[in-house]
């Protein structure tokens, strides 16, 4: 999966807000795309932990753990995803 920190230039490509936080997924990878991840959702939260940078999110993705859960918003819409590892 590959990550990209908000900034200016993120922020034109996608059409995101300018109060936009986490973290764009540029390319979801294999696993992302089969867990419903698609390019432009924003990564808000992993497991709990707010997600404001893509540091964060490699941190919070290398914690071993059986289950994985995401809030996702893309476009409008807010989403929680859920899955086992």
């Amino acid at each position: 999966m590959q990550l990209s920190n908000i900034n200016p230039a993120v922020i034109a490509q996608y059409g995101l807000a300018l109060s936009a936080s986490g973290v764009v997924v540029e390319t979801p990878g294999p696993y992302g795309q089969r867990v419903g991840l698609k390019p432009g959702d924003v990564l808000q939260n992993i497991n709990g932990t707010d997600i404001t940078t893509t540091s964060d999110a490699e941190r919070a993705l290398s914690e071993r753990r059986s289950t994985l859960s995401m809030d996702v918003k893309r476009g409008l819409k807010r989403l929680r995803l859920r899955f086992r590892l």
